[in-house]
């Protein structure tokens, strides 16, 4: 068809349905509630979430700048270990870091 328009669309799936009625392989499966409805959950517990955590660290951000301006804008990197060394400073949690003695060893 030339000019593609919703009534068209309407009408070809019609006409399918309407040819392909007595064969169920013809039609796509649709399992409703085995897979999409629990993706959706988990979608809207992301989106839920996301839209949670925003209030919180901007709170953080605001303290931080009140009680530690110094390291408020500080954009601080993930660690060997996998924490950021500076939010381990603040809640003055120790760290288990690898450190590399530093010593000179000769190759034999």
């Amino acid at each position: 068809m030339p000019d593609k328009n919703d009534e068209a669309d309407a009408l070809a799936l019609a006409s399918y349905a309407l040819t392909n009625w007595n064969y169920p392989e013809a039609f796509l499966g649709y399992e409703h509630e085995r897979f999409i409805i629990p993706m959706r959950e988990c979608c809207l517990q992301l989106q839920n979430l996301n839209r949670i955590q925003n209030p919180i660290i901007n709170r953080l951000r605001q303290q931080l700048a009140r009680e530690f301006p110094e390291a408020a804008l500080k954009n601080s990197q993930r660690g060997p270990d996998g924490q950021i060394p500076l939010f381990c400073f603040i809640a003055q949690r120790q760290r288990t870091v690898k450190k590399d003695q530093g010593y000179y060893r000769e190759s034999a």
